[in-house]
């Protein structure tokens, strides 16, 4: 069994932005201070995510945007690209152990 997160949405830190590169997830980052404006930019850059401001972030904006993120296939292609320069392939690696516990 294999899990598909289509999208995640978070505020831009680095561990949430650098886990998701690693498991190939496109992101809609809200940032809301710190160094989460530079991640959130970088991710843009690195064409893996969009970034919503908070005066922007209203359902109408979020909806548009997970939707763009889920069936862009220039972003869905990068990131997989980066996810496989990781070699991390956490999410179904995570699943398979999960079922493997539950069997035993």
């Amino acid at each position: 069994m294999r899990i598909l997160i289509n999208a995640l949405v978070h505020h831009g830190g680095i561990g949430t932005t650098s886990q998701a590169l690693r498991a190939g997830v496109p992101q809609l980052i809200r940032p809301m201070g710190f160094d989460q404006y530079d991640n959130s930019d970088r991710a843009m850059r690195l064409g893996v995510a969009l970034e919503l401001l908070p005066k922007n972030y209203q359902v109408d904006n979020i909806i548009a945007c997970i939707d763009r993120l889920i069936e862009d296939r220039n972003i869905r292609i990068r990131c997989s690209e980066l996810a496989r320069r990781t070699g991390y392939d956490g999410v179904p690696k995570t699943c398979d152990h999960i079922l493997e516990a539950l069997r035993s």
